[in-house]
């Protein structure tokens, strides 16, 4: 039986290489870099948030090194309220 670090590998690399490539060979905006990230978080959290408690401390950590990632994301976006209130958040 696999643990679910193990199952949810092969989906976590596939994320990260189709960030990369949508990142760097596409040049796409950081917006939707930013936007795939947070799906992929968003997918996860239930199995590592219960009821406001971390019951995953591996995948927690992990998803808040891709946060703090869109957060950097955030600093290339065009000056604007909105990119002030996503750097704040």
């Amino acid at each position: 039986m696999h643990t679910p670090e193990v199952r949810r590998a092969p989906r976590l690399i596939m994320a990260l290489l189709f960030a990369l490539t949508v990142n760097t060979a596409y040049a796409a905006p950081p917006q939707q870099v930013m936007m795939h990230i947070l799906d992929y978080v968003g997918v996860d959290y239930p199995g590592t948030v219960n009821n406001g408690r971390v019951v995953n401390a591996a995948e927690y950590a992990e998803q808040k090194e891709f946060v703090q990632h869109v957060v950097e994301l955030a600093g290339e976006l065009p000056d604007s309220p909105a990119r002030a209130d996503i750097i704040k958040a």
